[in-house]
């Protein structure tokens, strides 16, 4: 799920949050009517909020992506299914199966030795 916020966006609201814990009970509502007024303009509300900070805290450890990109940075080596599944690795937000997991590590040990080998 994507929210319809721009980076501007999110520095505004998350300026309005902060002010909050303001001990003025007066910048305290116009935060949170600023912050509220922000989501309505871009079609959103409080509970887009909350899923998506769910789904972002449901998400693994994004381990095996950086792990994809270290072997297709090593060029030259891989067939092009071995070329496909990295490349869907890099992207894969789910964690992967554990035979996908024992062939990204396989594949990571091979560009490992070929990076040092190259240096």
């Amino acid at each position: 799920m994507a929210l319809p916020l721009t980076a501007d966006d999110i520095d505004r609201l998350g300026k309005f949050l902060g002010m909050l814990g303001s001990s003025a009970d007066t910048e305290r509502a116009l935060a949170g009517a600023k912050a509220d007024a922000l989501l309505r303009d871009r079609g959103t509300g409080w509970a887009d909020i909350i899923a998506v900070l769910k789904l972002s805290a449901a998400r693994p450890d994004p381990c095996h992506r950086a792990d994809a990109r270290e072997c297709l940075a090593v060029l030259g080596i891989w067939s092009s299914r071995e070329l496909a599944f990295l490349t869907n690795m890099a992207r894969r937000h789910r964690a992967p199966t554990d035979d996908q997991a024992q062939w990204l590590a396989r594949l990571l040990e091979e560009a490992r030795l070929v990076a040092q080998e190259a240096a």
